[in-house]
């Protein structure tokens, strides 16, 4: 074994071995450069791309919890608004004795005659907040078509009318009609004005 390595010295030259050598090195080299080096990049690419990706998400997630916060804030805000409007409505006095003069009115301008205009004695206390309901009674007599009228005087009255109880009973003039109207009316019970 030593003698062929021996000849084989002998055979090959110094120049021919740096030429192999060099050959040798730039084949490898070559074959880092075209197979190893693009798939290096591609790699880093990916792996560049997973961090974009990565806060890609992040941001959406950020922008979705944004979106969620404007749309919440937006609820709350016309909530608002409509418990600004709710008790701006409310009755502000601690009884119905301001409200009478004004049923007596509607009921004038809808052409309606009254017969009984009575504040109830009963209160009731609302569950799910601070309000308490109080109550009235109204005996009207009229058309049909005036009482229609005097429901929408009260409608666009400032201080809400709830109907608790309706009867509408026949006269014996053919269009007259009797109107029996319970009604109640919202309070806050925090100051004892809304």
């Amino acid at each position: 074994m030593s003698r062929v390595i021996q000849d084989w010295k002998k055979a090959v030259t110094l120049p021919w071995f740096l030429v192999g050598l060099v050959v040798y090195a730039g084949t490898v080299a070559a074959l880092i450069y075209w197979l190893i080096l693009p798939l290096q990049k591609h790699y880093t690419t990916l792996i560049d791309g997973q961090d974009d990706l990565e806060n890609t998400y992040i941001n959406l997630i950020q922008l979705d919890i944004e979106t969620a916060i404007d749309s919440i804030d937006q609820h709350v805000a016309h909530l608002n608004q409509l418990k600004d409007n709710f008790e701006k409505r409310l009755l502000r006095e601690p009884n119905l004795n301001a409200l009478m003069p004004v049923l007596d009115n509607s009921a004038t301008r809808a052409k309606l005659a009254v017969s009984t205009l009575e504040p109830l004695n009963k209160r009731q206390n609302l569950a799910g907040g601070p309000y308490q309901k109080l109550y009235a009674r109204v005996s009207l007599s009229g058309t049909y078509a005036n009482f229609l009228k005097w429901l929408k005087i009260l409608d666009e009255y400032e201080v809400w009318f709830l109907i608790e109880k309706l009867n509408i009973e026949p006269t014996k003039t053919a269009d007259i009609h009797t109107f029996t109207v319970e009604l109640g009316v919202l309070r806050s019970t925090k100051t004892g004005a809304a």
